[in-house]
């Protein structure tokens, strides 16, 4: 095999140089996508690809034979009306070029996504990106003038690169369309989010906060109802209740059967795949929130005796619990 970074322009050298180091599966679906959005602009490593070469040997010869049959017919056309062939090839270029640069643009900025979080092997699912998908995701990609846009669709190919299916065309849609003032009341609120749940304290329940809160479920990110949301949580047969997040958890401690509800407003499917593309939750200051509110409105009638903080593991199939702090503690509530 040719080595890319020698035969391809200098995108090419660039990314071959990111995506080294990728685990493989990653590094086909990578590859594959690239050549798909980028397209002759990058040579992909055949070593890489499971598609025959012959198949792609037999694509290039009936579209070089549609192009000669259109070409003529623009040949024809030109002998009649050179002036305006012209302004049509300027335009062509200019319109082309800006799209190639920007798919470019996401390409890099996807190979550069998919480097700063190598994925666990075990976690990869070695799927195909979608036809139809990518046909979607190409006409956004060649539309992306900014940088936030760029890096915004450059992590989206990354997550569907790693997890096929992760974002749906549904999603995309959104997000080609999302504005800047709902994208940062969003990026706000997920950052107080416990899984798919945002903690509707009694403070959050008005306010500009609140107004936010309502904005988004316009937008379809959210399910609010009008802070009439909850979530049930009971204690277990060793007098324990777990409200966990990603990476951190409370364990209260209360008499066996004890039932409390805590107030949410929740992630549609939307929101959480939208999520996906945000830094992570605040987690230990939600945590502690919760808390809070636990002791203030159930450690008197639910008899709660003490509340710790912890770190969330996944060891095999099973999620521990690992006590980092104890937050609070009621000595003197007889359980």
């Amino acid at each position: 095999m040719s080595d890319p970074a020698k035969n391809s322009p200098p995108i090419g050298s660039s990314l071959v140089s990111i995506a080294a180091g990728l685990p493989t599966p990653i590094q086909t679906g990578f590859w594959k996508a690239a050549g798909r959005l980028v397209g002759g602009a990058l040579a992909t490593p055949a070593a890489l690809l499971r598609r025959p070469a012959q198949a792609v040997e037999d694509k290039t010869d009936a579209t070089s034979i549609v192009t000669r049959r259109i070409a003529e017919a623009v040949a024809d056309r030109a002998a009649s009306d050179p002036e305006i062939l012209e302004r049509a090839m300027q335009s062509l270029v200019r319109e082309e070029f800006r799209k190639q640069s920007n798919k470019e643009s996401v390409i890099v900025a996807t190979a550069e996504t998919l480097r700063e979080k190598i994925s666990d092997p075990s976690t990869i699912i070695d799927e195909e990106i979608e036809d139809d998908w990518m046909n979607v995701f190409v006409r956004y990609a060649e539309d992306a003038s900014s940088e936030r846009m760029q890096k915004l669709w450059g992590r989206v190919l990354a997550g569907e690169i790693r997890k096929p299916g992760k974002f749906s065309l549904s999603t995309i849609r959104f997000l080609s369309e999302l504005d800047t003032r709902t994208a940062e009341f969003f990026e706000e609120v997920a950052r107080c989010r416990i899984r798919d749940g945002i903690f509707f304290s009694k403070q959050r329940n008005s306010g500009p906060f609140f107004g936010k809160l309502l904005e988004l479920e316009s937008a379809g990110l959210l399910q609010v109802g009008a802070g009439m949301l909850s979530r049930e949580y009971i204690s277990d047969d060793r007098g324990v209740i777990f409200i966990n997040g990603e990476k951190f958890g409370i364990r209260a401690f209360a008499p066996k059967g004890t039932k409390i509800t805590i107030p949410f407003a929740f992630l549609t499917r939307l929101g959480l795949e939208i999520c996906d593309l945000l830094p992570p939750a605040d987690e230990e200051d939600e945590i502690k929130l919760i808390s809070s509110h636990i002791n203030a409105d159930y450690s008197k009638d639910k008899k709660f005796t003490r509340a710790e903080r912890g770190a969330m593991a996944r060891e095999a199939s099973k999620l521990i619990f690992r006590p980092i702090e104890k937050l609070w503690e009621n000595s003197e509530t007889d359980v």
